[in-house]
């Protein structure tokens, strides 16, 4: 059976390398620009509003919600009286009618944002972009002719025409959705890496001249350093529009121009003045030392705020481990379960036995972290996103590996899969938010670590800790003699 992704694939393909679509694609686009050139300034200022630039995103994926909802629901509603075959009920000719008005007017701004959009693209997304738009267009086209049949009462044929409508605007929709994920039109194309966190000298302050922008680069970022009326501005030099180098660009009332679309951004604040970008650029602080200007990304933590004051305890002990080392010993606790698994024989019955108490952990961890750790440590580290999927991550991976014989290759194949995972969130931590949880200090860290320790205590006690292992086991083990042995071992346990 022919798989529908490559066939998907291998028409948008073909067409994105078809040149002859060139030509035709340049006249529209000079077509397209034509009017906003005429009006000058003011032209600008229009496209400007149908990118979406003051709306902070693209407004054509927000308009075309009308006539898609509208036209899905007016062959809704068409089926709905096609079952009704002449019986008394609701109007639902009527609502199809309605609904499929609405759609073709609402097409219309689908079609202006829409076209604005393409004619800043360039190349394959260009190309397709064009088959996009004709395939919208002949979707429109179909359903006013629908329209037209139903108003001279040739019901039966405008439903057979409004389904073939619906389904040439399912096609252009792939060929957006394409578009969108796969070329990243209309994505932010601007480089967000939280680096550098420290200032980083970057180049001599006397070698910067006033309103000529100079690439320079940080703990690998590329940023555009500018001096505008003697004060200097460093932002991203990757356009959130399409990726152009800022740098090479030039500047315009206190904005920085792309070379390649004229998106202009404030330099104080990176925020787009003008069109096609929607995303604000990644904007650095700068301060001069020993005449060598340094940058780094805007201080987000909040490092010296106390925690609010109904969390504040008694001062802990100093014999009280911290946070951060109870959190490695934990890890150290799974990564040993790890290696006694790898030692154990494939036949041998403890492997399962192993596999569950490191679930047991794994899941405990999570806890800790996020009821505990996390909330206390967010105001001083950026990486709290990352490890929240990273804890999705090593869900999902033990939910599979769990589902599997430990006996197979392909149980040992997932279950270094699931290490992998672990290591690399918990190498993670421990280079990266750990260093960064000591500006708690410790006082606040020992406080940390003996509620984690109680809390895993209470864990490891829990009888409702113990019904929720056994419900996983139940739902993910699947049998295979397993299931008894799971169910009369947690209920030892909860009975102790």
């Amino acid at each position: 059976m022919a798989n529908p992704a490559r066939i998907g694939d291998s028409i948008i393909e073909r067409i994105e390398r078809a040149r002859s679509l060139d030509r035709l694609s340049h006249s529209l686009g000079e077509a397209v620009a034509l009017p906003f050139r005429l009006m000058g300034g003011r032209g600008k200022e229009v496209r400007t509003v149908l990118h979406g630039t003051r709306y902070g995103h693209s407004l054509h994926p927000t308009v075309v919600t009308v006539p898609i909802g509208s036209w899905a629901a007016s062959v809704l509603f068409d089926l709905m009286d096609s079952m009704q075959r002449g019986k008394e009920g609701p109007a639902y000719a009527d609502a199809a009618d309605l609904t499929l008005k609405v759609g073709c007017a609402g097409a219309a701004g689908a079609i202006a944002t829409g076209l604005v959009d393409w004619e800043k693209t360039h190349g394959e997304p260009r190309r397709l972009g064009l088959v996009h738009a004709a395939t919208n267009a002949t979707a429109l086209a179909l359903f006013l002719s629908s329209l037209s049949m139903r108003r001279r009462g040739q019901r039966s044929s405008a439903k057979a025409v409004s389904a073939l409508a619906f389904g040439t605007m399912f096609a252009g929709g792939y060929m957006g959705g394409h578009l969108v994920h796969r070329r990243n039109v209309s994505a932010d194309h601007a480089d967000r890496n939280p680096a550098p966190r420290e200032f980083v000298p970057v180049m001599r302050d006397a070698e910067l001249r006033e309103g000529q922008p100079r690439l320079v680069e940080a703990d690998g970022v590329r940023i555009a350093l500018v001096r505008n009326k003697g004060k200097v501005h460093a932002l991203g030099d990757r356009c959130s529009h399409f990726g152009g180098p800022l740098s090479e660009g030039w500047v315009f009332r206190d904005g920085l121009v792309c070379p390649w679309h004229g998106s202009r951004y404030c330099l104080k604040t990176g925020r787009p003045i003008d069109g096609p970008a929607t995303g604000v650029q990644p904007r650095f602080d700068v301060r001069v030392m020993d005449g060598m200007i340094e940058v780094r990304k805007p201080e987000t933590r909040r490092p010296n705020t106390p925690p609010p004051r109904d969390q504040r305890e008694p001062a802990p002990p100093r014999t009280a481990r911290k946070a951060d080392e109870v959190l490695f010993e934990h890890h150290q606790i799974m990564r040993s379960l790890f290696d006694r698994i790898a030692l154990t024989e494939r036949n041998d019955p403890r492997r399962l036995e192993l596999v569950d108490e490191l679930a047991g952990e794994m899941d405990m961890h999570e806890k800790i972290e996020h009821e505990i750790f996390y909330p206390a440590v967010r105001r001083v580290t950026d990486s709290i996103p990352i490890a929240g999927a990273e804890h999705q991550q090593l869900a999902d991976q033990l939910a599979i590996t769990l589902t599997l014989d430990p006996s197979t290759a392909e149980f040992d194949d997932h279950l270094r899969a699931l290490r992998s995972a672990l290591e690399h969130h918990a190498g993670s931590e421990e280079r990266e938010m750990f260093p960064d949880a000591q500006n708690l200090g410790d006082t606040e860290l020992r406080r940390l670590g003996m509620r984690m320790e109680r809390r895993l205590e209470d864990l490891r006690r829990s009888r409702v800790q113990n019904l929720i292992r056994l419900g996983r086991q139940l739902m993910l083990e699947r049998g295979r003699g397993r299931m008894g042995r799971a169910m009369s071992g947690s209920l030892m346990s909860a009975e102790r």
